[in-house]
């Protein structure tokens, strides 16, 4: 959510002023693409983050490109810059869409975290003496140094055109961690991509937009997935998922509605699957399903979750007799909705505990029970 939080900042800045200042040594030109990169103001921090990069030319003028996710692709405006000693003043001006707004502030603050240049020569990340390389690339991807001490993945070359990637399990005898925020976004040409048992995490968006990624496979090793980090992966058909994970939303393959089939690890001690259905084992609630959409009948689901057929182009769809609650915004834009297959009577489908909003903005939809139909609203 940081993301869409900062956005929707942006949409409050115009034209935009702040300072970045270098905790390493400069040079005479600063002209480069900077990713990662934070600065702070008194009062807030705004966090770029690896969605987005910074470009400074050598005439003084610039680019600030990010991924914003609610205009599902890259949104992108020019900048000026001054470069004074180890400090770079930004004015940023916005255009569309939020072109009209008038606020401006001025941050006083410096990097934070920092930002780097593809050939290290500003804003050394971490400005750790030990680090003489905060930023190694190989083969097709970029690494730099995380939090922790280890590499984490931060950028596709290439983006559009880069069709595989192996992600390497050590840089330098250190381990790469993770795969972070938006790494991969919109690297459209994007088949495969190899991830070893070294990563632990991987950041939201990361691979948003990979409209040409067939099937994902999560090794055991991985925690957490964050927000959207499969969105807009129109072509994704097969996810495999390991034992460890711990955090799964609909968000995470939000949009990407042409999942076949799911499988997750035996071992995984929260959710199970049947049906292609995720399942979270100690609830019984259905958290998502593949394209089949087809509810488990075998007393394993009790539940259906929230946002779980979220936005999903299904016609109909049958729910058992079983079924207890059906959870807020469950159905939510399933416009194609016409027809609720319902096995159990009318009394038994008013019996189950619906939230207001299960059904929000979906179609006309006719509950078929097994005594009779109920018209949608009734």
């Amino acid at each position: 959510m940081k993301k869409l939080v900062f956005v929707i900042m942006l949409c409050l800045l115009t034209p935009l002023c702040f300072s970045l200042v270098a905790c390493g040594p400069t040079t005479k030109s600063v002209a480069g693409i900077y990713y990662g990169f934070q600065y702070d103001s008194k009062t807030d921090t705004y966090d770029f983050d690896d969605s987005s990069y910074l470009q400074l030319n050598s005439d003084g003028t610039g680019t600030i490109r990010h991924i914003d996710s609610i205009m599902e692709g890259y949104y992108e405006h020019p900048i000026t810059y001054k470069l004074q000693g180890h400090k770079i003043t930004i004015t940023e001006s916005l255009g569309e869409p939020y072109e009209g707004f008038t606020a401006t502030r001025t941050f006083d603050g410096g990097i934070r975290d920092g930002a780097i240049n593809l050939d290290n020569s500003f804003f050394p990340r971490y400005c750790k003496k030990d680090i003489k390389s905060p930023i190694i690339k190989q083969d097709n991807l970029f690494y730099m140094v995380g939090h922790d001490g280890n590499y984490e993945v931060y950028h596709a070359t290439g983006n559009s055109d880069i069709t595989s990637a192996k992600i390497q399990s050590k840089i330098n005898n250190v381990k790469v961690t993770t795969i972070g925020g938006a790494a991969f976004a919109l690297c459209t040409d994007l088949v495969e991509v190899d991830i070893p048992q070294s990563i632990t995490s991987i950041g939201e968006i990361a691979f948003y937009g990979c409209i040409s990624l067939e099937k994902i496979t999560i090794p055991d090793s991985v925690k957490t997935l964050g927000d959207y980090v499969f969105e807009s992966c129109n072509n994704l058909k097969a996810i495999s998922l390991g034992r460890n994970i711990d955090n799964i939303t609909k968000f995470m393959f939000f949009l990407s509605d042409n999942i076949e089939t799911i499988a997750i690890s035996a071992k995984n001690r929260k959710y199970h699957v049947s049906n292609n259905c995720i399942i979270e084992t100690a609830t019984k609630t259905l958290v998502m399903t593949a394209k089949n959409y087809i509810i488990p009948d075998d007393d394993s689901v009790i539940n259906i979750g929230t946002y779980a057929y979220m936005s999903q182009s299904l016609e109909s769809i049958t729910i058992p007799g079983n079924i207890k609650t059906i959870a807020d915004s469950a159905f939510v834009d399933c416009k194609n909705l016409t027809d609720i297959n319902y096995i159990g009577t009318t009394t038994q489908w008013n019996a189950i505990e619906k939230s207001p909003a299960w059904d929000s903005n979906t179609g006309d939809y006719t509950i078929h029970c097994t005594d009779g139909d109920i018209a949608k609203g009734k």
